[in-house]
């Protein structure tokens, strides 16, 4: 996407914010609930958008190792999920999570309120070792995209 295309993008976006402040605020809302809805939502957009997403995250999970997220991306740059959530953007209906979730991710505090989320799972009593394990290395992953 060209620099300009971007910035339109991005206006967008803002101008989405601005006659669906509801919607925002509710989505907001569920990405800081305690029972963490909005990220299953954005999980299941995703496995929806690349079903093979969902074999992916499991056979790492079963190796036990998501520092190098790699596979992922490739992932998603061959099945364009990119220009996919472009496009749901440019389409969507009133149901659609995805307007809400780019202006959360261009705009919002996306990447300091996943951080915070993972820490707050990690404390968690009953949280298995290999979750505890996962959300940490999505941390680690998150502050290093973020930077």
């Amino acid at each position: 996407m060209a620099q300009q295309d971007f910035n339109n993008f991005k206006l967008r976006l803002q101008e989405w914010k601005e006659t669906h402040s509801e919607e925002y605020d509710l989505f907001e809302e569920e990405m800081h609930s305690k029972d963490a809805f909005g990220y299953e939502k954005i999980m299941s957009l995703a496995v929806r958008l690349v079903p093979a997403y969902q074999k992916l995250i499991n056979q790492k999970a079963n190796q036990g190792t998501f520092d190098d997220v790699s596979d992922i991306e490739n992932l998603f740059a061959e099945n364009k999920l990119a220009q996919t959530i472009l496009n749901e953007f440019e389409n969507s209906d009133k149901n659609s999570i995805v307007p809400a979730m780019l202006y959360w991710l261009y705009f919002g505090k996306s990447f300091e309120r996943m951080v915070e989320e993972g820490e707050e799972l990690r404390r968690t009593q009953g949280i298995s070792y290999l979750n505890k394990f996962v959300i940490k290395s999505t941390i680690d992953i998150l502050r290093k995209k973020s930077s």
